[in-house]
C-alpha cells in the first residue's frame, strides 16, 4: 500500500494466512510436492509511480 493501491486490502487478500492467496491447484500440488504458489491482485492504475510500483512488485516476486 506504500504505492497506494488497496486492492490487497478491498479483496480480502492482506491476511497472513497462506490458503487466502493459493489457489485449489497449489493447495494440491502442496499435499503432493512440497511446492505452491500464490497470488496477490495488485492494480498497476492505482500506483502514485508506475515504474517505481511495478518494480517493487516485481522484487516481491508477483505480478
Amino acid at each position: 500500500m506504500s504505492q497506494g493501491d488497496d486492492t490487497p486490502q478491498r479483496t480480502g487478500h492482506l491476511t497472513l494466512n497462506p490458503v487466502v492467496h493459493m489457489g485449489w491447484e497449489s493447495i494440491i500440488f502442496l499435499c503432493i510436492a512440497g511446492i505452491a504458489w500464490g497470488q496477490m491482485p495488485v492494480n498497476p492504475s492505482k500506483f502514485r509511480s508506475a515504474k517505481l510500483g511495478n518494480i517493487i512488485v516485481s522484487a516481491a516476486g508477483q505480478q
